[in-house]
C-alpha cells in the first residue's frame, strides 16, 4: 500500500515563482510544470502540464513574468519558445522571441521593460519591451575583461530589481552590475574575498564571501558599511554551509545549502541567532537532483515565505522570528498518482540519487505507479532505476 504521507503530501520542489493577488504561481522542478496555490489554502494545482512546456533535460524555465491577464513563461535559451497563458481564458500560446541562443539566468520587468540577464559574463545583457516583445537594447561586450576562474566558475545566478534598474552579483568575483535602459554600471566590491551570495535592502549591498568567515555590508560605491563576524556561532561557519543570504529590513538570513536550521543576523541586536526546526525533508528525493534546503522565497506582511525545495514551506515572522512550517497538498485537478505518474515520465532519465535511505521513496514511488494506469512499458527503465538506487 501506498504511504498515506504520499497521497497527501504535495511533494514538488519550487524555486521560480511569481505571486499575482491571492495566487502564487510556480514552476516544478521535478514534473516541470506549472502549479498556482494559495498561501491561505495550500492546495496545489496544475495549470500548464510538463507536455505543454515541452521540457527537456538540456532546456527549463528560468523566469515567470505576469503582463496584462497573461502570465509568460522565460526558458533558459532564449531562442526556445516563449509560454504564453492567458489567466482568464486558460489559453496557452507560444512565440519565438528570439533566434539567437544564449542562456538566461533572470528575467526582472522594470515598468513596461524585461531585463534579460545572461548566465555567463561574455553574453549579452538584453532590454526587451513588453509591448511588442522585441528587444530594444543590447548592451554587448558590457564585461570587457578577461574571465578569471582562479576561485571557480564565473557565472550569474540571479538578479534583482532595485528602483528603476536590475542588480546582480558575478558569483566567485568581487563585482556586482547595476544595468538600466541608460547604461550598465560595474561596483567593485571593498572586500578581501570573491562573494558568494548578496541581497538588496535599501541601501545597502550585503554579501557572503565564498569563505563564509564573515557577512559584509557595502554602499553602492562598494565601500564596507558593516562587517559581521559569522564565528560568533556556537559551532562557527564553513565556507560552504549557505547557499544564499536574504537581507529583509533588521534581519539578514543565511539559507543552509543542506539541513534545516537558519541562521540570522539581527542588524539591531548585533547577533546571530538560528531559527531551530523540526521538519523532515520532503518526499521523492530520488527526483530532486542538487536539491538544496530552500531556495524560493517570498517577503509578504512582514512575513518571510520559504516555498518548498528540499524541505516543506515555511513561514518566519520577522518581527519574532517565529517559524511555522506546512505541508503543501493536492487540489481539486491533481492526485498523487498523476503527479507521480509525471514525474516518472518526465525524470525516468535523469535519476541520480543513490542513498540507500531513498529506497523506502523508490519503494512508495513503485507502489504509486502500480496503483495507477501507467503503462508498463520498459522493464529496463526499473533495472537502471534500481541500479542507480543500490
Amino acid at each position: 500500500m501506498v504511504n498515506s504521507v504520499i497521497k497527501n503530501e504535495f511533494v514538488g520542489q519550487f524555486g521560480i515563482l511569481i505571486k499575482d493577488g491571492e495566487l502564487i504561481y510556480a514552476y516544478d522542478e521535478i514534473t516541470h510544470g506549472l502549479y498556482e496555490f494559495s498561501l491561505d489554502c495550500r492546495e496545489v494545482d496544475m495549470i500548464i502540464s510538463p507536455e505543454s512546456i515541452h521540457w527537456n533535460m538540456t532546456d527549463r524555465i528560468m523566469a515567470i513574468l505576469k503582463n496584462g491577464n497573461e502570465i509568460i513563461l522565460v526558458p533558459q535559451f532564449l531562442n526556445s519558445e516563449w509560454i504564453f497563458y492567458d489567466l482568464k481564458e486558460k489559453k496557452i500560446r507560444y512565440k519565438s522571441v528570439m533566434k539567437k541562443k544564449i542562456a538566461i539566468s533572470s528575467a526582472i520587468i522594470i515598468e513596461s521593460n524585461v531585463f534579460l540577464v545572461p548566465t555567463h559574463v561574455y553574453d549579452p545583457i538584453m532590454v526587451l519591451s513588453l509591448d511588442d516583445m522585441k528587444i530594444m537594447k543590447i548592451y554587448e561586450n558590457w564585461y570587457g575583461k578577461n574571465v578569471d576562474k582562479t576561485n571557480g566558475e564565473i557565472l550569474i545566478w540571479e538578479a534583482f530589481p532595485c528602483e528603476d534598474f536590475v542588480t546582480f552579483l558575478i558569483v566567485n568575483t568581487r563585482e556586482v552590475v547595476c544595468v538600466s535602459i541608460n547604461e550598465v554600471r560595474i561596483i567593485t566590491l571593498d572586500i578581501p574575498n570573491p562573494a558568494h551570495s548578496v541581497s538588496i535592502c535599501k541601501d545597502k549591498i550585503w554579501i557572503l564571501p565564498i569563505s563564509g568567515e564573515y557577512l559584509y555590508a557595502v554602499n553602492f560605491r562598494g565601500k564596507i558599511t558593516d562587517k559581521i563576524n559569522l564565528n560568533q556561532t556556537e559551532s562557527g561557519i564553513l565556507p560552504n554551509k549557505f547557499i544564499k543570504i536574504v537581507a529583509i529590513e533588521e534581519n539578514i538570513f543565511l539559507l543552509p545549502v543542506y539541513g534545516e536550521s537558519i541562521n540570522v543576523y539581527q542588524c539591531g541586536e548585533k547577533q546571530i541567532v538560528k531559527i531551530e526546526t523540526k521538519g523532515k525533508p520532503l518526499k521523492g528525493r530520488l527526483f530532486r537532483r542538487d536539491a538544496v534546503s530552500y531556495w524560493g522565497v517570498l517577503v509578504e506582511n512582514e512575513i518571510l515565505h520559504l516555498l518548498p525545495c528540499n524541505y516543506p514551506y515555511k513561514k518566519i515572522y520577522l518581527n519574532s522570528l517565529k517559524c511555522e512550517e506546512y505541508n503543501l497538498c493536492y487540489g481539486k485537478h491533481i492526485d498523487y498518482t498523476q503527479y507521480w505518474d509525471m514525474a516518472w515520465h518526465v525524470q525516468k532519465d535523469c535519476i541520480v540519487e543513490k542513498e540507500k535511505s531513498d529506497l523506502e521513496d523508490f519503494y512508495q514511488s513503485i507502489c504509486s505507479l502500480c496503483e495507477s494506469p501507467f503503462p508498463k512499458e520498459n522493464q529496463e527503465i526499473g533495472k537502471k532505476i534500481w541500479r542507480e538506487c543500490l
